[in-house]
């Protein structure tokens, strides 16, 4: 797989109209940023943490298996996947790509299960 740069599109944990990006390089790593739309900068500690809250961010190398894909997670924006493998299960059609988790407990709401599908469009 070549050099791919996917922008994030849908709805969900971040609300209406998320940004991020998913930037899969030809020399096996992977990355992933989502924000949530509107972010404004922190002026106070409280802030800082609903920053915090509305950013997913990881990065590792990935290893496709059929319409698997499992990233070896050696960066994270809160530690907690650091170390772990992140699988995924995915469609790719055209500029189309569609991301799904198995069920897992959720790093953004931490104790709660969750299945997560994720839809990126190809930038061009």
């Amino acid at each position: 797989m070549g050099d791919s740069d996917y922008r994030r599109r849908g709805h969900g944990t971040f609300g209406p109209s998320p940004k991020g990006r998913a930037v899969f390089a030809s020399d096996g790593y992977v990355t992933f940023i989502i924000v949530a739309a509107n972010r404004k900068p922190a002026s106070n500690n409280d802030e800082s943490a609903a920053l915090l809250k509305s950013l997913l961010a990881y990065t590792g190398k990935f290893a496709i298996d059929g319409d698997k894909f499992t990233t070896k997670v050696d960066i994270s924006w809160n530690e907690l996947l650091t170390g772990q493998d992140q699988v995924r299960f995915f469609k790719l059609e055209d500029d189309q790509l569609s991301i799904r988790t198995a069920e897992q407990v959720s790093a953004v709401y931490p104790g709660k299960k969750v299945v997560g599908t994720l839809s990126w469009e190809r930038e061009r």
